[in-house]
């Protein structure tokens, strides 16, 4: 059965580097709700277990694209990667965008999600064009998240203050927006000066793939999401 297939894989059900999460949209509602909660109890308990520190990265991420092909079998609706630096807990994940172009070839229908980058520690010069080139190479299923970095040990290991996360985070969003739906662009950022730049590739979707903005608990998050027309990436979270 389904449950046991999970059961069985228990070290692979985590799905992946911190928060690969495969949320399930199944022709059964039921049975869609049954392998998602599933998923999400062995996420939930594998989490902080099946980290780097237990496996060698080529063991690690074999496993995580062989459970991308179950996408397809059991309808499952997208692929989702963190982006973390320096540590076990996600840290075999510095750049979404790589795995999501290796798991984009192993599912026809599944869309890759990244969940989030982090534009303080990104030029959206480069991160544009690696979203227009996954996006091509996904045939146009590429669906962007982003979020405002959080741990201290990233913010110092970059060389960049915490002070300026929001700020970078909000300017990235912008910078890459343009660059993904205009060419020649020129903008005098704070942190990133864009001079006449036509990003390339141009993304297979149009205008651009769409925007998840990653909120939790800031009502500020929110509302920068919606402002700007992005969708909500949010993760319900006790005690929050």
């Amino acid at each position: 059965t389904l449950r046991s297939s999970f059961l069985r894989r228990g070290a692979l059900a985590v799905l992946l580097v911190a928060t690969f999460a495969l949320a399930g949209c199944s022709k059964d509602k039921e049975l869609a709700y049954k392998e998602q909660s599933i998923y999400e109890i062995y996420s939930q308990a594998v989490l902080y277990l099946d980290q780097g520190r237990y496996k060698e990265a080529a063991q690690y991420f074999d496993e995580s694209l062989r459970l991308v092909e179950w996408c397809d079998v059991y309808g499952y609706s997208h692929v989702r990667i963190v982006e973390h630096y320096f540590h076990h807990w996600g840290g075999y994940s510095p750049n979404p965008i790589v795995f999501l172009t290796a798991a984009s070839q192993r599912t026809k229908r599944a869309r890759m999600v990244t969940g989030a980058v982090l534009p303080a520690f990104n030029n959206p010069l480069k991160l544009a064009g690696e979203i227009g080139m996954v996006d091509a190479i996904s045939g146009g299923r590429l669906d962007v998240g982003f979020a405002r970095a959080f741990l201290p040990h990233e913010f110092r290991r970059f060389g960049v203050s915490p002070d300026e996360s929001v700020a970078r985070f909000r300017e990235g969003i912008e910078q890459i927006e343009l660059l993904l739906t205009k060419e020649n662009v020129t903008h005098d950022g704070k942190f990133h000066k864009i001079i006449e730049t036509t990003s390339l590739p141009r993304p297979v979707q149009q205008p651009r793939p769409k925007f998840y903005i990653a909120a939790i608990g800031t009502p500020e998050s929110f509302e920068f999401a919606g402002r700007g027309g992005h969708a909500v990436m949010a993760i319900p979270m006790g005690g929050g």
